[in-house]
């Protein structure tokens, strides 16, 4: 079984996790990247601007490890185990102890990561439409941000797992 090599951060549910170290490197990139966007969306060059692109960059991996934990939760329902669930510069990946018995349960599995993605867009979307509407700020860009992450994600996914069917 391949298994990607990094830094173990403990266990979530009984699953080791384990993060590449090169991803602080992304995870800076992309705040600043963000950090860029807030400034050309709303002009604010605060400090508080910069903790909120630092803290939606953080949050954006933590959706990816909620879908991969997704696919984590529904493998433990049919019986199979997760050896670790590895964050990397790609994104995550959970390692099947086993093969699934029957392609419903394959089709499960997969389905359940970008289920958690749809679900976390439209978290991220219920402010944008019901709180603040029209304003462009540093919150409004973070939360846009991380809604479009995760609608590209869970469709992504939908479509590359039905590429074989």
């Amino acid at each position: 079984m391949l298994r990607f090599h990094g830094i173990r951060v403990g266990r979530i549910l009984g699953i080791p996790v384990v993060l590449d170290p090169f991803l602080v490197m992304l995870v800076g990139l992309y705040a600043w990247l963000l950090r860029s966007d807030i400034v050309t969306e709303t002009g604010d060059y605060s400090v508080l601007a910069i903790l909120y692109a630092l803290g939606t960059a953080v949050l954006t991996f933590v959706c990816v490890f909620a879908h991969e934990l997704g696919h984590a939760v529904m493998a433990r329902f049919y019986g199979i185990k997760t050896m670790q669930i590895t964050m990397f510069l790609l994104g995550g990946i959970a390692h099947m102890g086993s093969e699934m018995k029957r392609p419903s349960q394959e089709l499960m599995i997969a389905g359940a990561g970008p289920a958690v993605s749809l679900f976390l867009a439209g978290l991220f979307a219920l402010p944008l439409y019901f709180v603040y509407g029209d304003q462009a700020t540093a919150v409004t860009v973070c939360l846009h941000s991380l809604c479009w992450f995760n609608l590209m994600i869970g469709l992504f996914n939908v479509l590359v797992a039905g590429l074989p069917l």
